[in-house]
């Protein structure tokens, strides 16, 4: 089968992506450059993100919407007693 490619162009000069691909050269560039490694993150790192997340909720709960960050505490807390 051969693949075909459509030639877009961007600030850094053309790049060859597939045509059924979704995304433009900026992606294209970032996924040769950083090839995808398989691993994972580690559930302790994922659990500081939450913290850090949640921190960040609270310090600027006067700025967003109470909804807002009652949702957003409900999907931070259970990753969060996880570990």
């Amino acid at each position: 089968m051969i693949d075909s490619f459509r030639i877009e162009r961007d600030t850094m000069g053309d790049m060859q992506i597939p045509v059924s691909a979704l995304y433009g050269p900026q992606t294209a560039r970032a996924v040769q450059n950083f090839p995808i490694s398989g691993r994972r993150f580690p559930r302790s790192f994922i659990r500081a993100l939450g913290i850090v997340k949640s921190a960040a909720s609270f310090s600027n709960f006067s700025a967003l919407n109470s909804a807002y960050l009652s949702f957003y505490l409900k999907a931070a807390l259970p990753c969060l007693a996880d570990s």
